[in-house]
Protein backbone atom coordinates (compact mmCIF):
# COMPACT_ATOMS: atom_id res chain seq x y z
CA UNK A 1 0.00 0.00 0.00
CA UNK A 2 2.82 2.33 0.95
CA UNK A 3 4.52 1.59 -2.36
CA UNK A 4 1.31 2.39 -4.23
CA UNK A 5 1.00 5.73 -2.40
CA UNK A 6 4.62 6.58 -3.19
CA UNK A 7 4.06 5.71 -6.83
CA UNK A 8 0.92 7.89 -6.90
CA UNK A 9 2.77 10.80 -5.29
CA UNK A 10 5.66 10.40 -7.73
CA UNK A 11 3.26 10.32 -10.66
CA UNK A 12 1.49 13.45 -9.41
CA UNK A 13 4.83 15.20 -8.98
CA UNK A 14 5.93 14.26 -12.50
CA UNK A 15 2.57 15.43 -13.89
CA UNK A 16 2.86 18.73 -12.02
CA UNK A 17 6.39 19.22 -13.33
CA UNK A 18 5.21 18.50 -16.86
CA UNK A 19 2.39 21.02 -16.43
CA UNK A 20 4.85 23.60 -15.17
CA UNK A 21 7.13 22.84 -18.10
CA UNK A 22 4.19 23.28 -20.47
CA UNK A 23 3.29 26.59 -18.81
CA UNK A 24 6.89 27.74 -19.02
CA UNK A 25 7.00 26.73 -22.67
CA UNK A 26 3.79 28.65 -23.37
CA UNK A 27 5.16 31.66 -21.51
CA UNK A 28 8.38 31.57 -23.52
CA UNK A 29 6.33 31.44 -26.71
CA UNK A 30 4.26 34.42 -25.58
CA UNK A 31 7.38 36.37 -24.66
CA UNK A 32 8.96 35.71 -28.05
CA UNK A 33 5.73 36.72 -29.76
CA UNK A 34 5.59 39.91 -27.72
CA UNK A 35 9.22 40.73 -28.48
CA UNK A 36 8.42 40.50 -32.19
CA UNK A 37 5.38 42.76 -31.74
CA UNK A 38 7.32 45.44 -29.87
CA UNK A 39 10.20 45.36 -32.38
CA UNK A 40 7.69 45.76 -35.21
CA UNK A 41 6.07 48.72 -33.47
CA UNK A 42 9.41 50.50 -33.16
CA UNK A 43 10.28 49.87 -36.82
CA UNK A 44 6.92 51.12 -38.08
CA UNK A 45 7.06 54.18 -35.83
CA UNK A 46 10.38 55.11 -37.45
CA UNK A 47 8.78 54.73 -40.88
CA UNK A 48 5.80 56.86 -39.82
CA UNK A 49 8.06 59.58 -38.45
CA UNK A 50 9.95 59.68 -41.74
CA UNK A 51 6.71 60.10 -43.70
CA UNK A 52 5.47 62.86 -41.40
CA UNK A 53 8.77 64.67 -41.97
CA UNK A 54 8.23 64.28 -45.71
CA UNK A 55 4.80 65.90 -45.39
CA UNK A 56 6.35 68.72 -43.39
CA UNK A 57 9.08 69.22 -45.97
CA UNK A 58 6.54 69.38 -48.80
CA UNK A 59 4.51 71.88 -46.79
CA UNK A 60 7.54 74.09 -46.15
CA UNK A 61 8.38 74.05 -49.84
CA UNK A 62 4.89 74.86 -51.07
CA UNK A 63 2.36 75.65 -48.36
CA UNK A 64 -0.37 76.77 -50.76
CA UNK A 65 -0.25 73.56 -52.75
CA UNK A 66 0.11 71.07 -49.93
CA UNK A 67 -1.71 72.67 -46.98
CA UNK A 68 -4.81 70.44 -47.09
CA UNK A 69 -2.82 67.22 -47.38
CA UNK A 70 -0.41 68.34 -44.67
CA UNK A 71 -3.28 69.19 -42.31
CA UNK A 72 -4.85 65.81 -43.06
CA UNK A 73 -1.61 64.04 -42.14
CA UNK A 74 -1.49 65.99 -38.87
CA UNK A 75 -5.09 64.95 -38.11
CA UNK A 76 -4.14 61.32 -38.70
CA UNK A 77 -1.11 61.65 -36.44
CA UNK A 78 -3.15 63.24 -33.64
CA UNK A 79 -6.08 60.82 -33.73
CA UNK A 80 -3.99 57.65 -33.99
CA UNK A 81 -1.63 58.83 -31.25
CA UNK A 82 -4.56 59.57 -28.92
CA UNK A 83 -5.81 56.00 -29.26
CA UNK A 84 -2.31 54.58 -28.93
CA UNK A 85 -1.76 56.59 -25.74
CA UNK A 86 -5.17 55.55 -24.41
CA UNK A 87 -4.19 51.88 -24.74
CA UNK A 88 -0.85 52.57 -23.05
CA UNK A 89 -2.70 54.11 -20.09
CA UNK A 90 -4.86 50.99 -19.84
CA UNK A 91 -1.76 48.79 -19.75
CA UNK A 92 -0.34 50.93 -16.97
CA UNK A 93 -3.62 50.74 -15.03
CA UNK A 94 -3.68 46.95 -15.38
CA UNK A 95 -0.18 46.71 -13.94
CA UNK A 96 -0.92 49.04 -11.03
CA UNK A 97 -4.29 47.52 -10.10
CA UNK A 98 -2.85 43.99 -10.19
CA UNK A 99 0.03 45.02 -7.88
CA UNK A 100 2.71 44.87 -10.55
CA UNK A 101 3.95 48.45 -10.17
CA UNK A 102 7.52 47.18 -10.10
CA UNK A 103 7.16 46.07 -13.72
CA UNK A 104 6.67 49.69 -14.83
CA UNK A 105 9.94 51.33 -15.84
CA UNK A 106 9.23 55.03 -16.15
CA UNK A 107 10.98 57.09 -18.83
CA UNK A 108 10.87 60.84 -19.34
CA UNK A 109 7.65 60.94 -21.38
CA UNK A 110 6.79 57.26 -21.58
CA UNK A 111 7.33 53.90 -19.90
CA UNK A 112 8.20 50.36 -20.77
CA UNK A 113 7.36 47.05 -19.10
CA UNK A 114 9.79 44.68 -17.42
CA UNK A 115 8.03 41.44 -18.31
CA UNK A 116 10.21 39.36 -15.99
CA UNK A 117 8.28 40.87 -13.06
CA UNK A 118 4.81 39.92 -14.29
CA UNK A 119 2.60 37.13 -13.01
CA UNK A 120 2.61 35.30 -16.30
CA UNK A 121 0.35 32.32 -15.71
CA UNK A 122 -2.63 33.07 -13.46
CA UNK A 123 -5.81 34.75 -14.63
CA UNK A 124 -6.13 38.42 -13.78
CA UNK A 125 -9.36 39.40 -11.94
CA UNK A 126 -8.29 43.06 -11.91
CA UNK A 127 -8.10 42.94 -15.70
CA UNK A 128 -11.71 41.77 -15.85
CA UNK A 129 -12.82 44.72 -13.71
CA UNK A 130 -10.91 47.30 -15.74
CA UNK A 131 -11.58 45.93 -19.22
CA UNK A 132 -15.21 44.92 -18.75
CA UNK A 133 -16.84 46.48 -15.69
CA UNK A 134 -15.17 49.84 -16.37
CA UNK A 135 -15.81 49.41 -20.10
CA UNK A 136 -12.25 50.03 -21.27
CA UNK A 137 -12.31 47.17 -23.80
CA UNK A 138 -15.54 48.46 -25.33
CA UNK A 139 -14.03 51.94 -25.54
CA UNK A 140 -11.04 50.54 -27.45
CA UNK A 141 -13.47 48.85 -29.85
CA UNK A 142 -15.30 52.14 -30.41
CA UNK A 143 -12.07 54.03 -31.06
CA UNK A 144 -10.87 51.44 -33.57
CA UNK A 145 -14.20 51.62 -35.39
CA UNK A 146 -13.79 55.40 -35.60
CA UNK A 147 -10.36 54.94 -37.17
CA UNK A 148 -11.77 52.56 -39.74
CA UNK A 149 -14.37 55.12 -40.76
CA UNK A 150 -11.76 57.89 -40.79
CA UNK A 151 -9.47 55.95 -43.12
CA UNK A 152 -12.29 54.81 -45.41
CA UNK A 153 -13.46 58.40 -45.87
CA UNK A 154 -9.95 59.45 -46.85
CA UNK A 155 -9.64 56.64 -49.38
CA UNK A 156 -13.05 57.36 -50.87
CA UNK A 157 -12.14 61.02 -51.23
CA UNK A 158 -8.85 60.53 -53.03
CA UNK A 159 -9.23 57.21 -54.79
CA UNK A 160 -11.76 54.42 -55.26
CA UNK A 161 -11.71 52.21 -52.19
CA UNK A 162 -11.84 48.94 -54.11
CA UNK A 163 -8.52 49.83 -55.72
CA UNK A 164 -6.82 50.08 -52.33
CA UNK A 165 -6.83 46.52 -51.02
CA UNK A 166 -3.68 47.13 -48.96
CA UNK A 167 -5.36 49.91 -47.00
CA UNK A 168 -8.59 47.99 -46.55
CA UNK A 169 -6.65 44.97 -45.27
CA UNK A 170 -4.75 47.12 -42.79
CA UNK A 171 -7.86 48.71 -41.31
CA UNK A 172 -9.69 45.38 -41.29
CA UNK A 173 -7.12 44.11 -38.79
CA UNK A 174 -8.12 46.85 -36.38
CA UNK A 175 -11.24 44.90 -35.41
CA UNK A 176 -11.73 41.16 -35.35
CA UNK A 177 -15.00 39.86 -36.74
CA UNK A 178 -17.59 39.56 -33.99
CA UNK A 179 -19.21 36.14 -33.64
CA UNK A 180 -22.88 35.59 -32.88
CA UNK A 181 -22.28 34.52 -29.29
CA UNK A 182 -19.35 36.71 -28.30
CA UNK A 183 -18.53 40.37 -28.58
CA UNK A 184 -15.15 41.53 -29.82
CA UNK A 185 -14.17 42.42 -26.25
CA UNK A 186 -14.95 39.05 -24.67
CA UNK A 187 -13.39 37.20 -27.57
CA UNK A 188 -10.17 39.18 -27.15
CA UNK A 189 -9.76 39.65 -23.40
CA UNK A 190 -11.96 37.21 -21.47
CA UNK A 191 -10.26 34.76 -19.06
CA UNK A 192 -6.73 35.82 -19.93
CA UNK A 193 -3.67 36.26 -17.73
CA UNK A 194 -2.14 39.67 -17.13
CA UNK A 195 0.66 38.87 -19.58
CA UNK A 196 -1.80 37.76 -22.26
CA UNK A 197 -3.89 40.92 -21.85
CA UNK A 198 -0.80 43.11 -22.12
CA UNK A 199 0.32 41.29 -25.27
CA UNK A 200 -3.14 41.63 -26.83
CA UNK A 201 -3.06 45.37 -26.16
CA UNK A 202 0.43 45.53 -27.69
CA UNK A 203 -0.88 43.73 -30.77
CA UNK A 204 -3.72 46.25 -31.10
CA UNK A 205 -1.16 49.06 -30.89
CA UNK A 206 0.83 47.35 -33.64
CA UNK A 207 -2.28 47.12 -35.82
CA UNK A 208 -2.85 50.83 -35.21
CA UNK A 209 0.66 51.73 -36.33
CA UNK A 210 0.35 49.50 -39.41
CA UNK A 211 -2.95 51.13 -40.41
CA UNK A 212 -1.45 54.57 -39.80
CA UNK A 213 1.60 53.68 -41.90
CA UNK A 214 -0.49 52.32 -44.76
CA UNK A 215 -2.73 55.37 -45.06
CA UNK A 216 0.29 57.70 -44.77
CA UNK A 217 2.08 55.88 -47.59
CA UNK A 218 -1.06 56.14 -49.70
CA UNK A 219 -1.35 59.89 -49.06
CA UNK A 220 2.32 60.71 -49.61
CA UNK A 221 2.32 58.70 -52.86
CA UNK A 222 -0.77 60.60 -53.96
CA UNK A 223 0.85 63.91 -53.02
CA UNK A 224 4.13 63.14 -54.80
CA UNK A 225 2.28 62.03 -57.93
CA UNK A 226 -0.06 65.01 -57.91
CA UNK A 227 2.74 67.54 -57.48
CA UNK A 228 5.44 65.79 -59.47
CA UNK A 229 5.75 68.83 -61.72
CA UNK A 230 7.01 70.75 -58.70
CA UNK A 231 9.90 68.30 -58.33
CA UNK A 232 11.41 69.38 -61.65
CA UNK A 233 13.38 71.88 -59.57
CA UNK A 234 16.45 70.13 -58.26
CA UNK A 235 17.20 72.70 -55.57
CA UNK A 236 15.15 75.57 -54.20
CA UNK A 237 15.94 78.59 -52.05
CA UNK A 238 12.90 79.59 -50.03
CA UNK A 239 12.56 82.93 -48.30
CA UNK A 240 9.74 85.35 -47.58
CA UNK A 241 12.16 88.21 -48.26
CA UNK A 242 12.93 89.28 -51.80
CA UNK A 243 13.86 92.78 -50.71
CA UNK A 244 15.59 93.70 -47.45
CA UNK A 245 17.16 96.77 -45.91
CA UNK A 246 20.89 97.24 -45.57
CA UNK A 247 22.04 95.85 -42.22
CA UNK A 248 19.02 93.55 -41.91
CA UNK A 249 19.53 89.81 -41.59
CA UNK A 250 18.40 87.78 -44.56
CA UNK A 251 17.23 84.22 -43.89
CA UNK A 252 16.47 81.44 -46.38
CA UNK A 253 15.78 77.70 -46.30
CA UNK A 254 17.68 75.77 -48.98
CA UNK A 255 16.46 72.31 -50.04
CA UNK A 256 17.32 69.67 -52.58
CA UNK A 257 14.23 68.13 -54.19
CA UNK A 258 16.11 65.70 -56.42
CA UNK A 259 17.42 63.24 -53.82
CA UNK A 260 14.43 61.39 -52.31
CA UNK A 261 16.44 59.44 -49.73
CA UNK A 262 19.03 61.84 -48.31
CA UNK A 263 19.81 59.49 -45.43
CA UNK A 264 21.41 57.11 -47.96
CA UNK A 265 24.25 59.57 -48.62
CA UNK A 266 26.34 62.04 -46.68
CA UNK A 267 25.79 65.53 -48.01
CA UNK A 268 27.20 69.02 -47.51
CA UNK A 269 25.76 72.44 -48.40
CA UNK A 270 27.96 75.35 -49.38
CA UNK A 271 26.93 78.96 -50.02
CA UNK A 272 29.35 81.17 -51.91
CA UNK A 273 30.94 81.67 -55.31
CA UNK A 274 32.49 78.66 -57.02
CA UNK A 275 33.92 77.51 -60.32
CA UNK A 276 31.07 76.15 -62.48
CA UNK A 277 32.51 72.77 -63.49
CA UNK A 278 34.90 71.83 -60.72
CA UNK A 279 32.71 73.25 -57.92
CA UNK A 280 35.87 74.65 -56.37
CA UNK A 281 34.91 77.29 -53.81
CA UNK A 282 36.46 80.71 -54.33
CA UNK A 283 37.88 82.86 -51.56
CA UNK A 284 38.11 82.20 -47.83
CA UNK A 285 35.78 80.17 -45.63
CA UNK A 286 33.70 82.36 -43.34
CA UNK A 287 34.36 85.43 -45.44
CA UNK A 288 33.53 84.47 -49.02
CA UNK A 289 31.75 81.16 -48.50
CA UNK A 290 30.17 79.15 -45.68
CA UNK A 291 29.21 75.56 -45.02
CA UNK A 292 25.66 75.20 -43.71
CA UNK A 293 24.52 72.89 -40.94
CA UNK A 294 22.28 70.15 -42.35
CA UNK A 295 18.71 69.91 -41.14
CA UNK A 296 16.32 66.93 -41.10
CA UNK A 297 14.63 67.94 -44.37
CA UNK A 298 17.56 67.41 -46.76
CA UNK A 299 18.56 71.04 -46.58
CA UNK A 300 19.88 73.83 -44.41
CA UNK A 301 19.27 77.40 -43.21
CA UNK A 302 21.29 80.32 -44.58
CA UNK A 303 21.58 83.63 -42.72
CA UNK A 304 23.50 86.74 -43.70
CA UNK A 305 23.52 90.49 -43.05
CA UNK A 306 24.13 92.52 -46.22
CA UNK A 307 25.89 95.85 -45.71
CA UNK A 308 25.73 97.02 -49.34
CA UNK A 309 22.65 97.96 -51.33
CA UNK A 310 21.81 96.66 -54.79
CA UNK A 311 21.19 93.29 -56.38
CA UNK A 312 22.76 90.43 -54.44
CA UNK A 313 23.13 86.87 -55.72
CA UNK A 314 22.97 83.97 -53.30
CA UNK A 315 24.52 80.91 -54.87
CA UNK A 316 26.06 77.64 -53.83
CA UNK A 317 25.67 73.89 -54.18
CA UNK A 318 24.81 70.59 -52.52
CA UNK A 319 27.55 67.97 -52.54
CA UNK A 320 26.56 64.31 -52.10
CA UNK A 321 29.01 61.48 -51.49
CA UNK A 322 27.59 58.61 -53.54
CA UNK A 323 29.09 55.18 -54.32
CA UNK A 324 29.90 56.50 -57.80
CA UNK A 325 31.64 59.59 -56.48
CA UNK A 326 30.53 63.11 -55.51
CA UNK A 327 27.40 64.56 -57.10
CA UNK A 328 26.64 68.28 -57.13
CA UNK A 329 23.38 70.26 -57.22
CA UNK A 330 23.90 74.03 -57.68
CA UNK A 331 21.40 76.71 -56.69
CA UNK A 332 21.06 80.48 -56.83
CA UNK A 333 18.64 83.22 -55.82
CA UNK A 334 18.68 86.97 -56.41
CA UNK A 335 17.50 89.46 -53.80
CA UNK A 336 17.45 93.24 -53.62
CA UNK A 337 19.12 95.11 -50.76
CA UNK A 338 17.83 98.67 -50.36
CA UNK A 339 19.13 101.56 -48.23
CA UNK A 340 17.54 101.99 -44.82
CA UNK A 341 14.48 104.19 -44.93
Amino acid sequence: MRIIILIAISFAFILACNNRDELKSETRTLMLMNEGIENSIRAIEESNESIYLDFEKQYLLSANRTAKMYELSMDIQTSFQETYSYISKIKKQLLIESDHDEAIVQLKNDFYIDYSKLNQEEQCPECTVILFQEGKAEKISERLEEHKMQVLKIIEKYQKCEERDDVRLAIKKLLSTKSENETWETDMFNEKSLLENIIILNKIQLDLRVAENTILKFLITFLNYYWQDFKKYETVVISTDYEINVGTEFKAEIYNMEVDSPSMFNYEIYVGDFEPYSFHLLGEEGKDWVKLENNKFNGGTFKKVFNKSGKQMIKGFFKYDTPKGPKYYPFEKEITVVPKK
